[in-house]
């Protein structure tokens, strides 16, 4: 039994069972529409179709779903080139949002950080990479962690000094090809 009280293998049995129960005498309602101005629709004829699961209109190209599962694990991985010479400077902003969260930055300037960071590296996947929007996300997100490397922001993890210098410094390093 769990903490909270709640027997989680009876309820998993009581529902087990409740389904095969459904399952033998299914439960059929009959549904009735308001018909205004007489249309009826051709590919149904007028009537109403249930589902009883997932259904798609549309394009669902890259979605994961689970569906009467118990246990899920799912990974999506999707990779893009990165831009020829571009690719120290993703290196050095991927470092930085890897260790953000150690920070100790407040919620919302994290946010910024990670948001800048991610419109960075999504301009270094470009056929001709914007250097001018390169070079004031580099200095968005050094702005944010300046005030952490030279101690000036209160609240700070520990350690979080040390790692903000070294990523200003890994950032400020990485070159922006011309």
């Amino acid at each position: 039994m769990a903490r909270d009280g709640i027997d989680r293998r009876a309820v998993a049995r009581y529902a087990k069972n409740l389904q095969k129960e459904f399952a033998k005498h299914p439960i059929r309602i009959p549904v009735e529409t308001e018909n205004r101005g007489g249309w009826t629709s051709p590919t149904f004829g007028g009537s109403t179709t249930v589902h009883h699961g997932p259904v798609f209109h549309g394009d669902v190209n890259g979605a994961q779903l689970a569906w009467g599962n118990t246990r899920v694990n799912q990974a999506q991985t999707n990779t893009q080139q990165i831009a020829e010479g571009f690719e120290e400077l993703a290196l050095a902003v991927a470092s930085t949002l890897e260790g953000l969260s150690a920070s100790g930055l407040a919620e919302e300037e994290q946010r910024d950080v990670e948001e800048s960071a991610r419109a960075l590296l999504r301009e270094t996947t470009e056929s001709e990479p914007n250097r001018g929007a390169l070079r004031r996300g580099l200095a968005t997100i050094k702005g944010f962690l300046f005030p952490i490397a030279h101690g000036v922001s209160d609240g700070t993890a520990a350690g979080a000094k040390e790692w903000a210098q070294e990523a200003i410094r890994r950032l400020s390093e990485a070159p922006i090809p011309s």
